[in-house]
C-alpha cells in the first residue's frame, strides 16, 4: 500500500506495528477510496420501497456514501448532507467534486453513523409502510409470540 509519504509499504509491517496498525491502516484506504455511490432503484415496485436498508447499512460501515435521492430514501437525505437528487447528473458532479476534500468525506461519515442510530429494524419497517400510505393507526399489532421459556426449579 502506499502511505502517506507516497512510499511502498507492506500491510503487515503497518499491521504489526503498535504505534500504527488499524487506524493507520484505514486512513491510507479511506484517502485511497474515497466513497460509495448508492444509486435508487428506479423502476419497478422497487422505485417506491428502495434500499434505505442498503444506505444505512453503508453509514453504518463508516464508508462515505453519496446517496441518490429516490422518492423512498427522502427522509434519509433531508438529514444526510452527501445526496444527489434522482438521475441528476448536474447534482452528482458537484456533490463528487466536494467529495475529493477528506474534511467534507469525513463529515459524511460522521452524519450518516449519527443517522443510523436511528435505525433500526422497527424503524425502517416503519418508513416502508408510511412510505407505502399504510398510516400508523391503520397498522396490524401482531400478538406477542414470545413463549416464557424460563423454568421453575
Amino acid at each position: 500500500i502506499t502511505n502517506h509519504l507516497g512510499q511502498n509499504e507492506s500491510i503487515q509491517a503497518i499491521a504489526q506495528d503498535p504505534s500504527r496498525q488499524d487506524p493507520y491502516l484505514f486512513m491510507l484506504l479511506f484517502r485511497q477510496f474515497d466513497v460509495l455511490l448508492v444509486l435508487g432503484k428506479t423502476v419497478g415496485h422497487k422505485k417506491y420501497i428502495n434500499s434505505v436498508q442498503r444506505a444505512v447499512s453503508q453509514m453504518r460501515s463508516g464508508v462515505p456514501i453519496v446517496l441518490e435521492c429516490t422518492p423512498s430514501q427522502q427522509h434519509l437525505c433531508q438529514e444526510y448532507p452527501c445526496h444527489f437528487g434522482a438521475g441528476n447528473r448536474t447534482e452528482l458532479k458537484a456533490v463528487l467534486e466536494h467529495m475529493k476534500n477528506v474534511s467534507v468525506r469525513q463529515d459524511c461519515v460522521d452524519k450518516g453513523i449519527e443517522i443510523t442510530k436511528k435505525y433500526t429494524p422497527k424503524k425502517v419497517i416503519d418508513d416502508y409502510l408510511t412510505i407505502l400510505g399504510l398510516p400508523p393507526e391503520k397498522r396490524w399489532s401482531a400478538p406477542s409470540s414470545r413463549v416464557n421459556s424460563s423454568s421453575s426449579s
